[in-house]
């Protein structure tokens, strides 16, 4: 892996990529066969490998990519449920995923999303991400409530602005459908009234994690799998958190038992969900990756949830939890896949 080369959005970080992969050759003294990229059109890193790169293109989904990272750093041979949670990535039915379980087969290269949390909509798109206020108003309308009727005291001086996202909403405009672990976390923060806006990547959910109260042993009831509408993959109740959560609120209960009941929550769900999606794939081995696990809540909590549940769970060491990782699970994956 190289250093860090930063985010792939201008064309000086896009020089300075391809400057990497030239002093790698050089220093290795080797020639590359095929490069594998992400699933994303607009991607620099994508655009690289089909348009300059003269090589054969191998395509993987970016959540595939992390759980195969943990795979290559475990030294993993052998089919795993991998639990994908993070912010984005582009999914191969074209929406915003980041809160995915997923079945990985690596000797007979068999791919599958058994599940992912529930849909909801990012009103404005990117916007939605900087306003964490608006993905709090679009939780609770997936949810079917009214968040004006229910007087929030985050949507005061916003009034127009979240008849502006409901109408949004109401006719699907500019409000992509997302799977997102990482935006559920922002709207339970924006719920509490903690982080309506952010500054930097990541606010709202650190904010959330700081303010939990720590001898809180409740939790929200989660876990439950349904079949979704398209009858592909099974849906994860990821909602319920954040009605739970509104509940609590409303009633005056303090931020931080919200945050340490709705932290609770998700771990003992996703360990009950994985239990039941390993018994149905006939593995015990978990695979856990993407940039939620920065979180140290449930990088803590959840192994040893998984454990109660008599699974054996895998996490990175050497590589980072993040999109740092992926460039170890796509390089995988190509040595998987090429001719031996």
């Amino acid at each position: 892996m190289s250093q860090h080369i930063g985010d792939m959005q201008n064309m000086e970080t896009a020089a300075f990529h391809k400057e990497v992969i030239e002093h790698l050759e050089r220093i290795l003294q080797v020639r590359p066969e095929a490069v594998v990229a992400d699933l994303h059109p607009d991607y620099l890193s994508t655009r690289y490998a089909l348009e300059e790169s003269g090589l054969p293109v191998l395509r993987l989904q970016h959540h595939y990519a992390h759980i195969l990272a943990v795979m290559a750093e475990k030294g993993l041979m052998e089919p795993v449920v991998g639990l994908a949670l993070d912010g984005s990535g582009y999914g191969e039915d074209r929406t915003i995923w980041g809160g995915e379980f997923l079945y990985v087969d690596p000797v007979r290269l068999e791919f599958k999303r058994l599940a992912h949390f529930a849909h909801m909509r990012l009103p404005g798109g990117e916007a939605a991400i900087r306003q964490p206020w608006r993905l709090a108003v679009a939780a609770l309308c997936a949810l079917g409530r009214d968040p004006l009727a229910e007087g929030w005291p985050w949507l005061k001086g916003r009034e127009q602005a979240a008849g502006l996202v409901r109408t949004m909403l109401d006719k699907g405009l500019n409000s992509p459908l997302t799977s997102s672990c990482g935006r559920l976390f922002d709207a339970v923060s924006a719920l509490i009234g903690e982080c309506p806006e952010i500054s930097y990547e990541g606010q709202a959910a650190i904010r959330l994690e700081h303010i939990q109260t720590p001898d809180e042993m409740g939790s929200y009831d989660c876990g439950a799998l349904t079949r979704g509408e398209d009858g592909a993959a099974l849906v994860f109740d990821s909602l319920s958190l954040v009605a739970q959560a509104a509940d609590d609120i409303l009633r005056g209960t303090l931020p931080g038992v919200v945050s340490s009941r709705f932290h609770n929550g998700l771990s003992r769900g996703l360990a009950q969900a994985a239990a039941t999606l390993c018994k149905l794939t006939g593995t015990r081995q978990v695979t856990l990756s993407g940039g939620v696990f920065s979180n140290k809540t449930l990088s803590r909590t959840l192994p040893g949830a998984l454990s109660f549940h008599s699974l054996t769970p895998h996490m990175h060491q050497h590589t980072p939890p993040g999109d740092g990782c992926i460039s170890l699970g796509q390089a995988f994956f190509g040595q998987l896949t090429l001719p031996k």
